[in-house]
């Protein structure tokens, strides 16, 4: 799935608390803590952009290589996924 473009649940909250960022899936209750990094990530995940090219974007951004950013852009991305947060047919969703 090269070309997979993640896309957050639209009905999902996230807001800002002392410097990092909550979560909350009015589905289940659940709430995630994400850090300034997984929260950059999240905001990205509108369906425009594969992870791939997110990775590009944070590597070029802090002056890294996009492999030593992929593994970490890859495993949020499983997290979330994993968590229910993000949307599997973006065509469901309004945006």
């Amino acid at each position: 799935m090269r070309d997979h473009r993640p896309v957050t649940r639209t009905d999902v909250a996230a807001v800002e608390v002392d410097g990092e960022w909550v979560v909350y899936d009015p589905r289940t209750g659940d709430t995630a803590v994400l850090n300034p990094s997984a929260a950059t990530i999240w905001a990205m995940l509108d369906g425009s952009v594969t992870a791939a090219e997110v990775s590009e974007e944070i590597a070029q951004a802090h002056g890294l290589e996009p492999a030593e950013v992929a593994a970490q852009v890859r495993e949020l991305i499983g997290d979330l996924a994993e968590r229910g947060l993000l949307v599997d047919d973006p065509s469901s969703e309004i945006r």
